[in-house]
């Protein structure tokens, strides 16, 4: 197993894992995610994970494939009369194969990114689960996060 920092050049190896992943997020909530055909990324949104200095995406690699990967943004909040300023990296997906799951990737996944929120001065993640995510909730609350709000909805 090794991680590597995706580039420009890495797009079409990861659609893979990003169809996946939105067909995972489709079965956890189909009321909000559904399933889809063609292309899981645009190009144009695979970049913003890439490119610049505010965002980075992980990948893991096994026996020559591409089995899991992380990616995260640098967001600065700016103190206004209600907000207090703050920085903190969204770790927008972090998805591991089903097949490799349970054998230590997620966690280094995790690290490599908390290793760049340092890089980027902060050591703040914040993240987000699908309610339905019962595995997620159990690894995030396992290494360290905890809750900070519940998103809620009425049919009314």
């Amino acid at each position: 197993m090794h991680i590597e920092k995706a580039v420009s050049t890495d797009y079409e190896n990861v659609l893979g894992l990003f169809k996946e992943l939105d067909d995972f997020h489709a079965d956890i909530d189909p009321a909000r995610v559904q399933r889809h055909e063609g292309v899981a990324r645009t190009k144009e949104e695979f970049l913003r994970y890439v490119e610049g200095e505010d965002a980075v995406l992980f990948f893991c690699i096994v026996d020559d494939e591409i089995v899991a990967f992380a990616n995260a943004i640098f967001i600065e909040v700016k103190k206004d009369r209600f907000k207090v300023g703050r920085k903190y990296v969204l770790l927008d997906n972090l998805y591991v194969n089903m097949k490799h799951r349970r054998k230590g990737i997620g966690m280094t996944l995790y690290q490599r990114i908390r290793d760049w929120a340092f890089s980027s001065g902060t050591s703040n993640i914040e993240i987000q689960v699908f309610w339905g995510n019962e595995e997620a909730k159990a690894f995030y609350k396992k290494i360290g996060f905890k809750s900070l709000s519940i998103r809620m909805e009425s049919n009314a």
